[in-house]
């Protein structure tokens, strides 16, 4: 799993990747429940750091944010991937 650079308040960020995987659903099911308000993130830049420090753009979710977040059954269901 890829490290992100923590946020000024200290908290780690998750790609939207990172976090559909961490709850065990897809990217989409993640990016609805943003869409929907559901879920807490913010777009900007973030750090990579695999084999080399990579800068790059996307959304950013923070843990806190995703263990706050709560996702129903039936979504749970209709968002696993097979």
């Amino acid at each position: 799993m890829a490290k992100k650079k923590p946020t000024e308040s200290g908290e780690k960020l998750l790609s939207i990747a990172e976090a559909a995987k961490h709850l065990g659903v897809t990217r989409q099911t993640i990016h609805a429940a943003i869409k929907r308000k559901q879920l807490k993130a913010t777009k900007g830049k973030f750090t990579v750091q695999k084999f080399v420090t990579v800068t790059r753009r996307g959304w950013c979710v923070a843990l806190a944010a995703l263990e706050a977040y709560k996702i129903s059954t039936h979504h749970q269901e209709a968002g696993k991937k097979n």
